[in-house]
Order: C-alpha cells, then sequence, then structure tokens
C-alpha cells in the first residue's frame, strides 16, 4: 500500500481534514494534499516522520509500501518488525506446545477407566459418599478435551483461520474462495505446464544464474508436458 493511500486513509480515520491535516504537520494545504493525493509527492524524512507522529502511526508502516492496511496499534508489540520465519516458527511452536499438552491428556484420558468414573459421578450428583477429590481428576479430563475438539487447533491453524476472518485479512476484497490452497496450486500447475514459461525460466538461470531451482523446474516442466503429450 502505497504511502499516499495510506496517509489519506489515516487522516480521514482521524477524521481531519486537509486543513487540519496541515496544521497538526505544521505545513501548507498544498503541501499535504500532493502528499495525500500524489503517489510521485514523497516528504523528506523529518517531514514524513513530523506526519507519522500527528497521525499517531510508526514511521516506518508509513513509509513501507509493503506494509498493508491496518497500521499496527501504538501500544501492540511490533510483530510487523518480525521476520516471516520467525513469526511462522513462532506460531509453530505455540500450536507444537498446545499438541503436546494435548497428547499428555490423551495419555491420561486413555489409562482412565472411563466406566467406574461415571459411576462415580452419578454417586457424587446423587449424593451417595462420593467425594469431589474422587473425581476431579476425570472432570479435568472431560472438560479440557471437549475444548479441544471444539476449538479443533482452529487457533494455529493459519489457513482456517484467516478463511474465518476474511473481512479482516489483507485481500479481503477478493472471494474467499480465492485462497483456497488447492484452487492456488492449481493455477500455479497450469502456468508451469506452459513450455514458453520454462524457456523463460532456462533464459533467465542463463543470463542471471540466480533462479533457485530452476534447472529442476524445467526438468518437472518437461516431464510434465511430455507425460501430457504437449
Amino acid at each position: 500500500m502505497k504511502f499516499h493511500e495510506k496517509l489519506r486513509r489515516r487522516v480521514a480515520e482521524l477524521g481531519l481534514n486537509k486543513s487540519k491535516a496541515a496544521r497538526a504537520v505544521g505545513l501548507h494545504e498544498s503541501v499535504i494534499s500532493n502528499y495525500l493525493f500524489r503517489e510521485d509527492s514523497l516528504p523528506r524524512v523529518d517531514i514524513a516522520l513530523k506526519i507519522a507522529r500527528a497521525c499517531k502511526v510508526p514511521l516506518e508502516w508509513l513509509a513501507d509500501d509493503n506494509m498493508d492496511w491496518p497500521p499496527p496499534a501504538e501500544n501492540a508489540p511490533a510483530l510487523y518488525k518480525i521476520g516471516d520465519r520467525d513469526l511462522v516458527f513462532e506460531l509453530a511452536a505455540r500450536w507444537r506446545r498446545k499438541q503436546d499438552e494435548l497428547l499428555l491428556l490423551l495419555d491420561q484420558a486413555e489409562k482412565m477407566d472411563w466406566g467406574k468414573f461415571a459411576a462415580s459421578l452419578r454417586s457424587y450428583y446423587e449424593k451417595k459418599g462420593v467425594g469431589q477429590d474422587e473425581i476431579i481428576d476425570g472432570r479435568t479430563i472431560v472438560f479440557k478435551l471437549i475444548t479441544a475438539r471444539a476449538d479443533g487447533g482452529e487457533g494455529y491453524d493459519i489457513s482456517r483461520f484467516s478463511d474465518r476472518h476474511h473481512d479482516a485479512m489483507p485481500g479481503s476484497e477478493r472471494d474467499r474462495s480465492e485462497f483456497d490452497a488447492a484452487k492456488i496450486n492449481d493455477r500455479i500447475s497450469k502456468i508451469l505446464a506452459n513450455k514458453s514459461f520454462a524457456e523463460a525460466v532456462h533464459i533467465e538461470n542463463a543470463r542471471v544464474g540466480y533462479v533457485e531451482g530452476a534447472d529442476e523446474l524445467i526438468e518437472l516442466i518437461n516431464r510434465k508436458n511430455e507425460e501430457s503429450g504437449m
């Protein structure tokens, strides 16, 4: 998202017009207007810093076209600064930790005498001399397993989570079905099956020598084309 697009959207979000925005930054209205509506009009670093402070957003977010809407909250941890690999690793570690806890729970559940527990539970609720201490472990396992089943691990499944919260995600203007992994892979496969694409990769790799895995890709494309008779 471009600088002027983020600035214009943020100014509107704060309820400012051009005049108020100009006064907040200390610039002439015509100057702030250029920054709001012209993609080729970018401020000096010192002015950009003033704009970012007036808009209450990080300068890095405002200036980096790779960072999309919305801006990070003022008091939120700077997650946008974390590299993709580190972020995914942290997500995977949390998921694995949760799954490990679930596996320990399953180990306990599989060793439980559920017939005996059900009888104790019935006696407890019928006030037949069974104390809470005798059923607490079984009840804990029951509640945790029900919660785990209902959750289904969605909180750590990026694909399912993003689908459920589609409207709040980048790319929400697209139909959510476009993000289906199978459909995306199918589109990739169709491009890979194009002989001219393979030729382009070969030329690029031969000239520049930086296309990682290009030789393997070309071999794969050629093999698929032979199998399909193309």
